[in-house]
């Protein structure tokens, strides 16, 4: 849990990284929602029934990620299939994938990627104006 006795503006909330990305075991939903809503009320404000559902639905999403990527441990990347003929990549990579990137999505929609953050101030210089144009194209 967040530890919101050390909260200001000046001295930000510590966050400790999340065990479950390097041990999905420790993957615990309700812990994630609960930070999260606190880290949002925290830094953001009041956090309208809006962004509860945005919770939620980030919660499922990662929850997708995580059991995709115990099953791969288990089971590796590639796959076979008609009884073993053939092979190729696992369904739950693609599964994996198209999770992390509405992950993503939800994560800027929250505002909690750097750069979707409330008072970030974008960079203009013609490199990063270069680099925004090329990852806009990705």
């Amino acid at each position: 849990m967040i530890n919101t006795a050390t909260f200001s503006m000046t001295n930000p909330i510590p966050m400790q990284s999340p065990n479950w990305l390097t041990n999905p075991n420790d993957w615990n939903k309700d812990d994630f929602v609960a930070d999260i809503v606190q880290f949002i009320e925290q830094t953001q404000g009041s956090n309208a029934y809006p962004n509860q559902v945005l919770i939620g639905l980030l919660a499922n999403q990662i929850d997708i990620y995580v059991q995709c990527a115990q099953e791969m441990s288990k089971s590796g990347l590639i796959e076979f299939y008609n009884k073993g003929a053939t092979s190729g990549p696992s369904l739950h990579f693609s599964m994996a994938d198209k999770a992390l990137n509405r992950i993503l999505q939800l994560m800027k929609e929250l505002g909690l990627t750097p750069s979707h953050r409330v008072g970030v101030i974008k960079s203009t210089t013609p490199d990063a104006l270069e680099l925004d144009e090329l990852f806009a194209i990705a």
